[in-house]
C-alpha cells in the first residue's frame, strides 16, 4: 500500500464511505445519516485515501459540542486495517480539535472491541466509565473514553 493522505469527505465519497460503514458495524448508518454529518455545522468529517490510487481507505466523524466533541464513527476498509489508516484518521481529528479549541473528545466503544480500545489508548484516550447494555446486535456494554486536548 502506498502512503495515506487525510482529506475532507465529499458527496462523491459517500458510496465508498457507506460500504465501509456497512462492513464495519452491525447497525450501520444510512447514507442519509452520513450525508447529514457531512453537511452538519457541528461535524468534522474526513477520509483517508491511498495517495497513488485515490481509493478511500477509511473515514472519521467528529461532532463538536461547544468546547467538547464526540468521536461518532471511525472505520477502515477491511483490506486496509492494521496499516495505519485509523491512526492517520485519529491524528487528523485530534489536530482538528486542537485547532478549533476543543478541550475534550469523548467516545464510546464496544467493551469487546480490543483493537479499537488499543487504538484509542495509543492516542491518549483514558477509560472514564461504562454504559451497560449500550449496544445492540449483539447486546453489549460500552466503554466510555475521554481525551483531554
Amino acid at each position: 500500500m502506498s502512503a495515506i493522505i487525510v482529506t475532507p469527505a465529499a458527496d462523491a465519497d459517500m458510496e465508498d464511505i457507506h460500504a465501509i460503514e456497512c462492513a464495519s458495524f452491525s447497525l450501520p448508518w444510512t447514507q442519509g445519516q452520513l450525508l447529514r454529518e457531512l453537511y452538519g455545522e457541528d461535524s468534522y468529517f474526513s477520509v483517508a485515501r491511498d495517495t497513488e490510487r485515490g481509493d478511500i481507505l477509511g473515514y472519521v466523524i467528529l461532532r463538536e459540542i461547544g468546547y467538547e466533541a464526540e468521536l461518532m464513527n471511525i472505520a477502515a476498509r477491511e483490506a486496509s486495517r492494521r496499516r495505519g489508516v485509523a491512526s492517520a484518521l485519529m491524528r487528523d481529528v485530534i489536530e482538528h480539535a486542537r485547532n478549533v479549541g476543543i478541550a475534550n473528545i469523548f467516545l464510546e466503544a464496544r467493551a469487546s472491541n480490543a483493537a479499537a480500545l488499543r487504538l484509542y489508548e495509543k492516542h491518549g484516550f483514558m477509560r472514564v466509565g461504562q454504559r451497560r447494555g449500550y449496544y445492540d446486535c449483539p447486546h453489549e456494554d460500552a466503554v466510555i473514553m475521554k481525551l483531554d486536548i
